[in-house]
């Protein structure tokens, strides 16, 4: 009796259990994974630029009692070297950095290496006088400015906000250039002539720009920078080739600005997290 009775309630339950286990909705998949800018990215960038150059000279007093350069000369030279020159190019280089976001805020370092191509260079040409006289300003004289433009980096910080996947950003830090200054003067009144020559400063760079993931890992990006590298300065001589002691002194300097609006690409590193740590005993 009591075997009859257990064998039965134990179908029942067993048909009960697989009746409500037939009535159970599958569960559902997990969720996919949530995009985060998190992690290191490379990548690289191409676009436009504008050299700007303020070039400013100043011719000082005879080292001696004479000079075939009047003051009137003086003052021409002085007005044809200070002048400004915006010179359009292309710029090209690679970049390396790293992202954090933190909510709706994303966090970064980056570096970047490339090159310009606007060097701006200006010729003026006149004529000197060298008398005094009114009616003999028949020497020619050449003026030679130039702003070399090579290599240009810059290391930066970023932040931003983001929108899933377009994030909006403002940039700013350090910029370096191996660029240089060059100066020179000649005339044929004796002859005379000098020049000198200097490296750019460094300088700093601001800016800001979107970027949009276009999958987990890939992503574009399009910026505008400004940089400003400050006042590059010489001083030197302007010597008379014939008899050396005809000499004016003369300070120079130039001031480099560059803008510059770039498209780049970049890749960026999903690694997966550690896993966590198990103690074991």
């Amino acid at each position: 009796m009591w075997r009859r009775f257990l064998f039965v309630s134990a179908s029942a339950m067993t048909l009960a259990g697989t009746a409500l286990a037939a009535d159970l909705a599958p569960a559902p998949p997990p969720p996919p994974p949530v995009f985060t800018w998190t992690g290191f990215y490379i990548g690289g960038y191409g676009g436009g630029e504008v050299t700007h150059t303020s070039y400013n000279t100043l011719i000082g007093p005879p080292l001696t009692a004479f000079s075939h350069l009047t003051p009137v000369d003086i003052s021409a030279v002085d007005a044809e070297g200070s002048q400004s020159l915006n010179k359009p190019g292309f710029t090209v280089g690679a970049e390396l950095g790293y992202n954090w976001q933190v909510g709706l805020f994303v966090l970064g370092f980056e570096t970047d290496i490339g090159g310009l191509t606007a060097s701006s260079r200006t010729v003026s040409n006149g004529f000197i006088n060298g008398t005094g006289s009114p009616h003999t300003s028949f020497f020619p004289s050449t003026l030679t400015q130039s702003v070399n433009n090579g290599l240009y980096g810059t290391v930066r910080g970023r932040l931003g906000v983001t929108f899933d996947r377009l994030l909006i950003y403002a940039t700013g830090g350090l910029a370096y250039t191996d660029g240089n200054y060059g100066f020179t003067y000649v005339d044929t009144l004796t002859p005379s002539g000098g020049g000198v020559a200097a490296a750019n400063k460094l300088g700093y760079v601001v800016g800001g720009g979107l970027e949009y993931a276009i999958t987990d890992n890939w992503s574009v990006k399009g910026e505008f920078l400004y940089s400003q590298f400050g006042k590059t300065s010489a001083t030197g001589q302007i010597n008379n080739f014939v008899v050396p002691a005809f000499s004016n002194t003369f300070t120079t300097s130039a001031s480099v600005q560059e803008y510059a609006g770039r498209l780049g690409v970049n890749y960026r590193f999903n690694w997966p997290a550690p896993p966590p740590v198990v103690a074991k005993y």
